[in-house]
């Protein structure tokens, strides 16, 4: 799995073809990505410690979550055959 942009995805699925490898999946998982992440942050911003609290909304602020929010990154899980 990876989070990558799309047009990331796309020259890494090309290149993976070049190499001689056959995928054999390739599923977009973002939309689950980003729930495991808000089920993540609403159990551990229940904790009093200052310490997780911060580190989860320093990830929720990062550039790669936004742009996962906004359809710019994907995740996904790729499979690879070597052919």
């Amino acid at each position: 799995t990876d989070i990558l942009s799309i047009q990331k995805f796309e020259l890494l699925r090309k290149g993976f073809i070049e190499l001689g490898f056959e995928i054999i999946r390739d599923q977009n998982i973002t939309s689950n990505t980003l729930l495991s992440i808000e089920s993540t942050k609403a159990r551990n911003l229940n904790y009093t410690d200052g310490m997780n609290e911060n580190l989860f909304l320093n990830f929720f602020s990062n550039q790669l979550y936004k742009n996962m929010i906004y359809g710019k990154d994907e995740s996904h899980i790729i499979v690879l055959k070597k052919i």
